[in-house]
């Protein structure tokens, strides 16, 4: 009876065992490793977020190759371009909602009185207000040699207020760098402070985001971006050039820093909040968290959530294998964020691919890497 229980018990184990097998990075890591062989990127770090822990942190390549060689960190702080939209501005705009102190379906010009046309916040943040993709800073300039900091975004706002639009609100999705450039003086306007304190102050303080913010200066920790025509390199400073000359690196299109580790608090985050969880110091509320992951109804033809994506032309990083519920958002100089909030599953992936110059390429790596981190964690 006893040789009969043993067995038993390490069949028991075994089973356990299998169930519990610690997930198999290597196929994203090979990804990731010939793409910097290939030399479409320097380096990356790799973060895999499942349930309320981090599974995987990985560094790969180097954060600097020029002037001299240095070794890509697991902590190395990225400039996350577009991914500020979401982690920046789209977040610090929930917790105006979550307050009532921000009405999605207002018309922008409910908060900003010049702004022409009947756009809402809600079209801002799913990218239908008719509002150009982006605007030439030397064009706004041209006139204005002199400007200063503070000429330089009158000048902007009044571009976005006046500027020509290029459809009817709600009748076409443009990816629009305005649109949240827009957003962010709506917030500064409602609130009287800077964005960078807003999210600092909102979202990046109560989830302990330590290392995340804007201009973070050229910090040995922080990976740089791009030489420039005069020989020096963006270190600390925005990629984007209308978010560092027009905003001074505090824009709503670009211009948080962060480390993989403090993007994974995100995540976390939201899994422990959609699991009913009491999260302290929340940024927002459940019911406005699942609002913000969700396709507005009647908005379903274009694709996007509350500032993320979830099946426009811009989804690729999502890959193929997470859930139809998953969100995502990319930034151009070479980051993404995959969030599945079914499989409690995220995927963080932070290159810097124009660095040194601006030549690299990542949609298809982000979206392999994806399903290659699914194909371990999923069924």
């Amino acid at each position: 009876m006893k040789r009969i229980v043993f067995i038993l018990g390490v069949l028991l184990m075994g089973l356990n065992t299998i169930h519990a097998r610690t997930p198999d990075f290597s196929k994203a890591d090979s990804l990731i490793n010939a793409s910097i062989a290939a030399g479409t990127i320097p380096g990356a770090v790799l973060c895999v977020v499942q349930g309320e822990r981090i599974v995987y942190n990985h560094a790969y390549g180097c954060s600097r190759v020029r002037p001299d060689k240095k070794k890509m960190s697991p902590n190395t702080i990225f400039d996350l371009a577009s991914v500020s939209k979401v982690v920046g501005t789209g977040m610090t705009a929930m917790t105006l909602v979550d307050e009532g102190l921000l009405d999605l379906d207002a018309p922008v010009h409910r908060y900003l009185p010049d702004f022409e046309g009947d756009a809402t916040i809600r079209d801002l943040m799913t990218h239908v207000s008719g509002l150009p993709a982006y605007a030439s800073w030397k064009t706004l300039l041209a006139d204005h040699p002199d400007a200063t900091p503070a000429d330089k975004r009158q000048l902007l706002l009044k571009h976005v207020c006046h500027c020509p639009r290029m459809s009817a609100p709600r009748t076409e999705f443009r990816y629009s760098c305005l649109n949240f450039i827009t957003l962010q003086y709506v917030m500064e306007t409602i609130t009287g402070r800077p964005l960078d304190e807003l999210a600092t102050e909102r979202v990046f303080r109560p989830l302990h985001m330590k290392h995340t913010g804007y201009n973070p200066g050229p910090r040995r920790c922080v990976a740089p971006t791009e030489i420039q025509a005069d020989s020096t390199c963006l270190h600390g400073m925005v990629h984007d050039p209308l978010a560092r000359v027009m905003n001074s690196g505090i824009s709503g299109n670009a211009g948080v820093f962060a480390p993989t580790k403090d993007l994974a608090k995100i995540a976390v985050w939201m899994f422990q909040t959609l699991d009913g969880k009491d999260v302290k110091h929340a940024p927002f509320s459940r019911e406005t968290l699942e609002r913000m992951l969700t396709v507005p109804a009647g908005y379903e033809p274009f694709g996007r959530a509350l500032a993320w994506d979830v099946e426009s032309d811009y989804n690729a990083a999502r890959g193929s294998r997470l859930s139809t519920s998953t969100v995502c958002h990319t930034g151009y100089t070479g980051t993404a964020i995959v969030i599945d909030p079914e499989n409690r599953i995220a995927v963080i992936l932070l290159a810097h691919r124009v660095h040194p110059y601006d030549k690299g390429g990542v949609n298809s790596l982000r979206r392999q890497v994806t399903d290659a981190v699914a194909e371990q964690l999923l069924p």
